[in-house]
């Protein structure tokens, strides 16, 4: 998994999906259902990135049972839901609000500022400018507190791109 994230903040997405991908099959000989649930969801994440909505909507299917009430789930899954192919966007919208407010007081900062990006892309996509910007800034916040510079520009070119 860590090799994976390094990967996404590399900017290589395909790598990040392959590292997922052969966590995920350690994971499943060990008998690790958990873990191999974790892996889908994060797996999920760059699937969204790369577009691939039915692909990462699968593996959400597979990871709910587990990680159905995380925030992370959550804000994935309302990525899945607010896509041109679902555009069931008050629901994702409700899923996006409610990873938020679960991610309150959260002391995992990355894990936080990546549900604030994900929901970020839902707000956009709803034509909510404001929330997107609201929560990008928030990200690129919690990114530059945790020193995470890396990913506290994607968020700022993010943000940018609202325009």
């Amino acid at each position: 998994m860590a090799g994976s994230e390094l990967e996404a903040l590399a900017g290589d997405l395909p790598a990040a999906e392959r590292e997922l991908r052969e966590a995920m099959d350690l994971a499943a000989g060990m008998g690790a259902a958990h873990y191999v649930a974790l892996y889908q969801v994060r797996l999920s994440r760059v699937l969204n990135e790369r577009g691939r909505h039915d692909d990462a909507a699968a593996l959400l299917d597979e990871a709910a049972e587990l990680y159905g009430a995380t925030p992370w789930w959550k804000s994935n899954e309302a990525r899945v839901l607010a896509a041109p192919a679902r555009g069931e966007l008050d629901q994702a919208v409700v899923l996006a609000d409610e990873a938020v407010a679960q991610e309150g007081g959260s002391d995992d900062i990355t894990a936080v500022a990546q549900t604030l990006v994900d929901v970020s892309e839902v707000f956009r996509t709803v034509g909510d400018r404001a929330r997107a910007e609201a929560v990008l800034a928030e990200a690129i916040a919690l990114n530059e507190e945790k020193g995470n510079v890396v990913a506290a520009q994607r968020a700022r070119e993010r943000l940018a791109s609202l325009d």
